[in-house]
């Protein structure tokens, strides 16, 4: 499964219901490389455009994932 690793677990547990056995491969990760200059920890206390996006999106995997668990996704 190639998918972004925000969708990973959600994914994987899709493919598993069916009964296969899927290897994960994520991508399109989200957080900057430990040496690189936007790494400040400061930072995440600032609120962004981009910020909200990201919060919206852990919104939607988070009530997807309980929906799937609970059979009514």
């Amino acid at each position: 499964v190639v998918t972004s690793a925000s969708h990973m677990p959600r994914a994987m547990i899709t493919f598993a219901d069916q009964d296969l056995d899927p290897i994960a491969a994520p991508t399109d990760f989200q957080y900057p490389r430990e040496e690189s200059a936007s790494n400040k920890p400061w930072k995440q206390w600032i609120p962004s455009s981009g910020g909200h996006g990201e919060c919206q999106k852990w919104l939607y995997e988070t009530v997807a994932t309980l929906g799937q668990r609970l059979g009514i996704l």
